[in-house]
């Protein structure tokens, strides 16, 4: 087709046109694919637009592929009229390209009898039937691509070449992963690097700043204010966000700084469109702030965009740049575009960097290819043997070595052809990352007599990585991997050596209980063992890793019971290929469903050591009862959970941190309620007991928590999280008593995202094993109790009717709720904004130091752990300072904070002191205590009106939930205080 507007092209432009054209019309050896790389506003849609029109004609179609849906609407409307009309040429007489879909291909491939401009999208091209596709082929001469660099699958890329037709790439990046899928010669591009772009005025000049992002408070006042000062009225602002909580939050800031905003994730839904938040990027929109976490890194082409805002910047510069792209369009308009970030000099560095590269770049060329092709040809002497080259067409399976070291995953119900998708899963992954496949997959099965079956596939990989010596200069640290996936009946073994999506793909990992008996076989010999702890109280050790000759033989802690292994080792028996049997150290992973032993084997060897694996799991051995198992919790599934019990697991400080409309900080009557239903529960303001609705939704990975009330009643001005309850739910700040549906007799808890059985070591009746619980629950009684401290007083002690008053009475009588204690004890008062405890005690005649912990709430006291959750985080939280030895008690600051009287409240004034001691010497009395071994010391917990002996513990028995949750509390202060080498006593109601 004759098109009258060359000459109204930009040089560079015609440049590319021209370079396409002297391929296209080349003969057959000069290659089948082009690569034209222009930056994003540059004019690249201009010189489709050109070529599509100029080659559609006698010689045969057009036909113009796109990534997705919406560019097929934009590239058809340039191509048929929008380039034409801004170039002022009448666009009636250009072709108006057709779209395509699979459903409707037949028909109008069919109806056409005059050369045509086809449109599609890649997944259209390949869901088209086969007959179709020849139907369509017979009629092309030329295929273009747009966004070409969007073309990671691999089944896109087999579609374009079986229609055998020259192809045309056309890209807005560098950034090429089409030299994995297509034949591109080397010279084939043509490249309009982004400095010419801007040294043209083609596009905008980016500069630099800095801004805070220590709070999205901080963040969302410097960038309006900034915004302001720098921008046009009619300039929109992207700002780009790590998470959907902090797209939630930046939005909300900006709405109460009375801006236009969009959010944009696709985590919102319908009912957070009144919010201002969208899940697909609209066309056009009034807003000025367009906030988001991926959704315009690409794909926005809107002058009007002309600054970035980094609230967090993306993980790679690649996306970097790209997300900096999307304010370069409209240099006409105006040549600056603004970009935010933690660092403006760390930004222009980057950004430096990207145009050097960029302006150097062949896109035609591989790296990676031209590197893997000199390691395949040569010969080597290398690790002290001469080395053949490899082969890389005709691999010999049985030169492969296999290291023994699987992740094991439940297939997905669906999955038909397993192999099939895990070889689609790795080009995916290929296709994302700088790996190239070496050779074709080596596919085989393995079958021996009474042993399961086998279908595996093996695939070398080439992965090139970045040294990470260097911070800015290039040097690539290159490996040859091994990919092995090992099929049994409804289980895959994967070595994926690159990482591959199998939760997206609907992979299961295999459950702790089920990992288990890969241990079937081993001789109760454990050398390592790494726990983590299901209890997430402040105190509490996250992980720990032992390792013994035997672990059986070590004395377990006062915690195991609340540690659940992440990982062990222990000795197995193996059978080899010839028969015989060695011992062997088994690792296995359960939180990533990972088992592996040393050294790397055959592919023979290796199948015939997971086929052993394979039969214990099958066989499932639920009895696999070494002791190394029974003393920690358990880890367990819960394919239906139902919630019973909700127990809040907020700190202290961050509950502060809400303020409520009223002004005051989030105080709730209950943080540890029954569930009204399955997914509903309520909680209530101390203040006014006001009701708050909250649901609890199950996702099949985790329970999310929303409660609307809570959100539009608090918030807070440093959180990062968008609101109350989306900070709960991402925390995961709470705990639950679930059973499974299909067992609704077998409670156990949730905590941080998993299911956990606790090993309980309390005896809930005198003739049980276990710590005996009446050894730990003091009953009081505490009926005339009403308060921690009472009321205003200036006078020589508390207030009547205090726990305060009441402690300081017990001593003077000789006694301290049930045990003696001497009545000239050291009795100091330590409460205030900076304690360590309420009381510190110290009986010399009975060798005892005792750090008193005091909560008081209305009522005669119940049989859950609302309460009791505050009060023992506040005694684990100062433990510190019970340590033997003295070195977590300072005396001088003691001396100088009980030298001053008690005036936590207003207008009150007692002595801290109450036993007739100088500071100096209650100071040193305690510290002397921590310090002499002979003492006995002892952290007593007193409490009133929180838990009631006589309701609790026939409660505790039954294994109510509010009972498990209170329960599960005093094991882990219980066991928090014998770490430190103190008793534990907690006084409740009688």
């Amino acid at each position: 087709m004759d098109i009258p507007v060359r000459s109204t092209l930009y040089d560079f432009q015609l440049d590319a046109v021209e370079s396409v054209e002297s391929f296209l019309d080349a003969d057959e050896s000069r290659g089948n694919t082009f690569i034209v790389s222009m930056p994003t506003g540059s004019g690249k849609s201009g010189v489709i637009a050109y070529v599509a029109q100029d080659r559609v004609g006698d010689a045969g179609d057009v036909l113009l592929l796109c990534p997705w849906d919406a560019l097929v609407t934009q590239l058809s409307d340039d191509v048929g009229a929008r380039f034409w009309s801004h170039a002022g040429v009448d666009a009636s007489s250009m072709l108006a390209p057709v779209r395509l879909y699979p459903s409707t291909a037949r028909g109008e491939i069919q109806s056409a009898v005059k050369p045509t401009i086809w449109i599609m999208t890649l997944a259209a091209l390949v869901g088209m039937a086969a007959e179709d596709r020849r139907s369509l082929e017979a009629r092309l001469q030329t295929v273009i691509i747009d966004e070409g660099h969007y073309e990671p699958a691999p089944s896109w890329a087999q579609a374009v070449r079986k229609l055998g037709k020259r192809t045309l790439l056309f890209t807005a990046t560098p950034f090429r992963n089409d030299v994995k899928y297509f034949d591109v010669a080397e010279g084939d591009s043509f490249h309009y690097p982004a400095r010419a772009a801007i040294e043209s005025g083609r596009l905008r000049t980016p500069e630099f700043h800095s801004i805070s992002v220590d709070t999205p408070q901080s963040f969302v006042e410097q960038l309006t204010a900034f915004v302001e000062e720098n921008l046009n009225d009619a300039d929109k602002i992207i700002v780009r966000c790590a998470t959907h909580q902090e797209i939630r939050r930046v939005v909300q800031l900006l709405q109460q700084a009375e801006q236009s905003v969009l959010g944009i994730h696709e985590r919102f839904t319908a009912e957070d469109s009144s919010e201002g938040l969208v899940a697909k990027v609209p066309a056009t929109h009034e807003a000025r702030y367009w906030v988001h976490q991926n959704k315009l890194i690409e794909g926005v082409d809107h002058a009007e965009f002309r600054c970035v805002a980094l609230y967090r910047s993306p993980r790679s510069d690649r996306a970097l740049i790209q997300q900096i792209g999307r304010v370069l369009r409209g240099a006409h308009q105006n040549p600056r575009a603004l970009v935010l970030g933690i660092s403006g000099d760390d930004l222009r560095r980057v950004w430096d960097a990207f145009l050097s590269y960029d302006f150097q770049n062949d896109s035609s060329v591989s790296s990676i290819r031209g590197i893997l092709g000199l390691a395949s040809g040569r010969h080597f002497y290398t690790s002290g043997t001469f080395r053949l080259p490899l082969d890389i067409e005709n691999i010999d399976p049985n030169e492969l070595r296999v290291p023994r070291s699987f992740t094991v995953h439940e297939l997905p119900a669906s999955a038909t052809d397993p192999i099939s998708l895990l070889l689609q899963m790795l080009d995916t992954s290929i296709g994302e990352t700088d790996g190239e496949k070496v050779g074709s997959p080596i596919v085989g099965e393995w079958t021996r007599p009474e042993s399961p079956t086998i279908a595996w596939v093996a695939q070398l990989v080439y992965v090139s990585e970045q040294s990470p010596i260097l911070a800015r200069s290039s040097f690539y640290d290159s490996s040859l991997k091994l990919v092995f996936f090992a099929v049994t009946g409804s289980r895959v073994y994967a070595q994926p050596a690159v990482r591959l999506d199998f939760v997206g793909n609907g992979f299961r990992t295999v459950s702790p209980d089920v990992l288990r008996s890969a241990f079937a076989d081993s001789n109760g010999t454990f050398t390592s063992v790494s726990l983590k702890n299901t209890d997430l109280s402040s105190t509490a050790e996250r992980t720990r890793t032992q390792t013994a000759v035997s672990l059986s033989d070590l004395a377990p802690d006062l915690g195991d019971y609340f540690k659940s292994p992440s990982t062990i080792t222990g000795t197995v028996n193996n059978v080899a290929l010839d028969g015989e049997k060695y011992g062997s150290l088994r690792y296995v992973g359960f939180s990533k469903s990972r088992i592996r032993e040393h050294g790397r084997v055959s592919i023979d060897e290796c199948l015939n050591w997971l086929a052993q694996i394979e039969a214990a799991l099958l066989a499932h051995v639920t009895n696999v009862d070494h002791s190394i198992f029974s003393r920690y919790a358990e880890i367990v599934s819960c394919g239906d959970p139902v919630a019973q019990n909700f127990l809040l697991d907020l700190d202290a400080a961050t509950m502060e941190e809400y303020v409520g409309t009223d002004g005051m900080a989030l105080n709730l009557t209950d943080i540890c309620v029954d569930l009204v239903s399955d997914s509903s529960l309520k909680l209530f303001r101390m203040s006014d007991n006001e009701e708050f609705e909250c649901s609890l939704t199950w996702s099949g990975r985790r329970y999310e928590f929303t409660s609307g009330k809570l959100d539009s009643e608090f918030s807070s001005p440093v959180s990062r999280y968008g609101s109350l309850s989306a900070e709960i739910s991402d925390r995961q700040a709470f705990r639950l008593i679930v059973h499974d549906r299909h067992s609704p007799d077998e409670l156990m808890q949730y905590v941080d995202a998993q299911f956990v059985r606790p090993r309980s070591s309390m005896a809930l009746s005198s003739n049980g094993s276990g710590v005996v619980l009446d050894g730990l629950l003091a009953g009081a009684a505490l009926s005339a109790v009403t308060s921690e401290k009472g009321g205003a007083v200036v006078a020589s002690t508390w207030t009547q009717g205090s726990m305060f008053r009441l402690i300081c009475e017990e001593i003077k009588a000789g006694t301290l709720f049930g045990e003696r204690v001497s009545a000239d004890s050291l009795v100091v008062c330590d409460d205030d904004s900076g304690e360590t405890a309420d009381f510190y005690v110290v009986d010399v005649t009975n060798r005892k130091l005792i750090a008193i912990h005091a909560k008081v709430k209305a009522g005669s006291g119940g049989r859950g752990a609302s309460g009791l959750h505050d009060v023992a985080a506040q005694a684990q939280k100062h433990l510190g300072t019970m340590r033997p030895g003295g070195r977590g008690f300072d005396r001088k600051k003691m001396a100088a904070r009980w030298k001053k009287r008690w005036t936590l409240l207003e207008g009150s004034e007692v002595p801290r002191i109450q036993s007739g001691h100088d500071a100096a010497t209650a100071a040193a009395l305690v510290w002397n205590a921590l310090r002499d071994p002979s003492y006995e010391r002892e952290v007593l917990i007193a409490t009133a009106g929180i838990l009631n002996k006589n309701k609790f513990m026939p409660s505790a028995r039954r294994g109510t939930p509010q009972a498990l949750q209170a329960l599960y509390l005093i094991q882990s202060v219980w066991a928090s205080a014998g770490a430190v080498g103190a008793r534990l006593r907690i006084v409740v109601n009688e």
